[in-house]
């Protein structure tokens, strides 16, 4: 039995099952819940959506990066709605197609965890990891929308596991290909900027005799992910007026994290309010999107100087929704699904990475980097899980890891309890 089942673990067709089960299972969520052939909905979505459908559509056009009136913009970072643009230039506009692009994303990020667990994990706990993902709900959900979490995913894993190859001298192609995913990587969520000091000081601490040739890796890595983000940062200066990846996402969302309302509010605490809903005769936003933004940063920077006292519990509150399996939602169902699957998955997670950390240490830490820069952000910004499943693909690699452990002791304790009583000596 033993060797049928490593058998199928190293089949080929065992990937290509878990792949073909996890678009189907995202097709047919899609199509029930939101329909294959409908547009973004941002009572379902949330403006982001909405947003990257629409900026993909006009890029495909040919109006360029901008709102629907035209207008230049950098609300968003380009990633995501980049991943659209190549399905609309091929379809039109057509949303059947853009549907099953996201949900054919998702899936293939399966393949990709399974590919990176493998470097550390045998086969057959590494196509679990991948088997999880496909059936988490955290990682299903946000493929029938037009969330950054479906191609962050995706990149996220292949940009791990090029950083893992290029650190084990796997080739001197492996640095630069890391860079372009991790460029990728900060294009669809700026956010991801927070992993690079994280980076520089896990490759310190792990890389023992090698710290000066990992070091040259990661610098070469972080060279490509600079060139990949900079003509998006010179496209802002030029047509915007400042070097910024996107405006939503920087001083808006530091403002609307960072004031009165969400400090009291018990309901908001933690999380963050859209900045347009904070403006009064004090805080004002005027001007271009890029001097709104710049206002909206020094409301925040105000705010902060005045409450450092109570920042503390603020961020611990993110840090609580961040890691929280409880989301605020009407839709029960996805509540209680997304709330069940976490707290069976969480120890698990804890348990593996600490496992991991202690027999591949180095593999860990790359795992590690993205994980730590968004609780680094969270911190900073606000908590979601969103933001956690983000981190799905890497979170269940390390709760597979922590399976095999576990099945050995509940099989133990199992033994233990049916192994008969030693005879009492005073029979």
């Amino acid at each position: 039995m033993r060797a049928s089942a490593a058998r199928i673990a190293r089949s080929p067709w065992a990937l290509v099952g878990i792949v073909c089960f996890a678009f189907a299972l995202r097709v047919a969520m899609t199509a029930t819940f939101v329909g294959l052939a409908s547009p973004p909905k941002e009572a379902a979505g949330g403006l982001d959506v909405v947003d990257y459908e629409g900026l993909a559509w006009r890029v495909a056009e040919g109006r360029g990066y901008v709102l629907a009136d035209g207008a230049p913009t950098a609300r968003r970072s380009p990633g995501t709605s980049f991943a659209l643009v190549p399905v609309y230039l091929l379809f039109g506009h057509s949303y059947l197609a853009a549907h099953l692009w996201f949900c054919l994303l998702s899936a293939l990020t399966c393949a990709a965890s399974v590919w990176l667990a493998s470097m550390a994990l045998p086969r057959d706990v590494a196509l679990l990891a991948g088997l999880w993902l496909a059936v988490y709900p955290g990682h299903a959900y946000p493929s029938m929308h037009f969330f950054s979490e479906v191609p962050l995913g995706l990149v996220l894993v292949l940009a791990c596991g090029a950083t893992v190859r290029s650190l084990q001298g796997a080739g001197e192609g492996w640095a630069p290909t890391a860079g372009a995913l991790w460029g990728a990587a900060v294009l669809i969520r700026p956010n991801t900027l927070a992993a690079l000091p994280v980076a520089i000081a896990a490759v310190v601490v792990f890389a023992r005799s090698q710290t000066r040739a990992h070091l040259r890796r990661v610098a070469i890595v972080i060279a490509v992910a600079a060139i990949m983000v900079t003509p998006w940062i010179a496209r802002n200066a030029l047509v915007m007026g400042r070097p910024t990846i996107a405006t939503v996402v920087g001083g808006y969302t530091f403002w609307g994290a960072n004031n009165e309302r969400v400090l009291r509010d018990k309901a908001l605490r933690g999380s963050w309010i859209f900045g347009a809903q904070l403006v009064d005769q004090e805080h004002p936003l005027v001007g271009n999107e890029v001097a709104r933004e710049a206002m909206a940063w020094r409301y925040g920077f105000q705010f902060v100087r005045g409450h450092l006292g109570e920042m503390p519990g603020l961020v611990a509150a993110r840090l609580w929704r961040l890691v929280s399996p409880f989301e605020s939602t009407s839709n029960r169902p996805v509540y209680y699904a997304f709330a069940l699957a976490w707290l069976v998955t969480a120890p698990f997670v804890a348990w593996g990475a600490l496992g991991i950390s202690r027999s591949h240490p180095l593999f860990a830490a790359v795992l590690l980097t993205p994980i730590v820069g968004t609780v680094a952000t969270a911190a900073v910004f606000y908590g979601s899980i969103r933001f956690r499943d983000s981190l799905a693909p890497l979170l269940l690699i390390f709760a597979a890891a922590a399976v095999p452990t576990a099945l050995r002791g509940l099989l133990a304790f199992v033994l233990r309890a049916r192994r008969p009583a030693p005879p009492s000596r005073l029979a």
